[in-house]
């Protein structure tokens, strides 16, 4: 008499359909962090307009062909409104547009997101940010 119970925890212990190695599992740790951050990540060019902004982003991707797109916010320091975004790429560089003049002092996040829906950490990734006098 076989215990089929038995027969099929064991099965599952072995995983013969490879079940658990599904895109879903986390990405492989890499110092602190799992999900891989972009470098270099700058403005590359300001367009201002009288009702609009435009923000061209530019930086370097991580070497990971499981990055789904990246997602951008936009936070302006000299109001408590809440950030503007996400805004999404899936290259660099990207055109963000706001539509407002140019603020004085923004501050532009950017977050990686993988494929199975991983993201990196937005506050300890990278930043970058304007700072422009208004006359």
């Amino acid at each position: 008499m076989t215990d089929h119970g038995l027969d099929f925890v064991l099965s599952r212990m072995m995983n013969l359909v490879n079940s658990a190695e599904g895109s879903n599992l986390p990405p492989r740790q890499r110092g602190e962090f799992r999900v891989p951050f972009v470098t270099n990540f700058r403005i590359a060019r300001i367009i201002p307009g009288i009702f609009q902004t435009q923000y061209i982003l530019t930086w370097e991707n991580p070497e990971n062909p499981r990055i789904g797109h990246y997602n951008i916010y936009i936070v302006n320091v000299d109001t408590n409104s809440p950030p503007l975004g996400p805004f999404t790429s899936q290259v660099s560089p990207a055109t963000i547009t706001i539509q407002a003049p140019i603020p004085a002092h923004l501050t532009i996040y950017v977050q990686t997101v993988m494929k199975n829906g991983f993201t990196s950490d937005l506050l300890t990734g990278p930043t970058c940010g304007t700072v422009t006098s208004v006359v």
